[in-house]
């Protein structure tokens, strides 16, 4: 018997945290290993979409990123049956594929293009990016949110949270990006060009 209300408390929070901490020690081997080298994957593309210059760069990593997402939703699904882990990976390959799609797409876009083509380029680029990082409304947003819930329902609560960190540390080279786009104007800056390395620098006028 509990002497207190408090004491009643601790040995289910123990109880919880020790779940969450443990739930991948208790997986399947094989299972285990997909999910730590996915997870391996997920931090270094992370890491290298942020370091990266070139926006070119950056957005592929982010889209490596993506694609490792996807096998955790699968790995869930694989070590939880009742989970919602197939449909999670399916609906982030989905995203994955439609944003490096767009990209590509508005990449063809000459970038000496003015008026209304070169905007729509660029909100289609914007569009794409926010997509892999998984803002909402997107597409991207709503795949990220099943699969951080099948991460928890197959008790793996660490994997949720360092795939909820890395979705946003993907935020900061997207904020870099649109700033630039900003302060330079949407038509004149090549995102996705590989030639590009910086901003070009704003002109004052005297």
């Amino acid at each position: 018997m509990c002497s207190g209300a408090r004491a009643c408390r601790i040995p289910s929070f123990r109880s919880r945290h020790e779940h969450m901490t443990m739930g991948l020690a208790l997986t399947p081997a094989p299972i285990a290993t997909l999910v730590l080298a996915s997870m391996a994957l997920l931090v270094v593309a992370t890491v290298l979409a942020v370091r990266a210059r070139a926006a070119s760069q950056s957005f592929g990593w982010i889209v490596v990123a993506g694609a490792a997402y996807a096998v955790l939703g699968m790995a869930a699904a694989l070590h939880v049956r009742e989970s919602d882990g197939v449909r999670a990976s399916v609906l982030q390959l989905l995203a994955v594929v439609l944003a490096s799609a767009v990209a590509m797409l508005c990449s063809t876009t000459s970038e000496g293009e003015k008026g209304s083509g070169g905007r729509l380029a660029t909100a289609g680029r914007v569009l794409a990016w926010l997509t892999l990082v998984g803002l909402p409304p997107t597409l991207g947003f709503h795949s990220k949110v099943m699969v951080y819930r099948s991460l928890l329902m197959a008790d793996w609560g660490w994997v949720a949270v360092v795939a909820i960190l890395a979705s946003a540390a993907a935020l900061l080279p997207a904020v870099a990006l649109l700033t630039s786009a900003l302060a330079a104007g949407c038509d004149a800056l090549p995102w996705f060009s590989p030639r590009w390395t910086s901003p070009p620098p704003v002109k004052s006028i005297p």
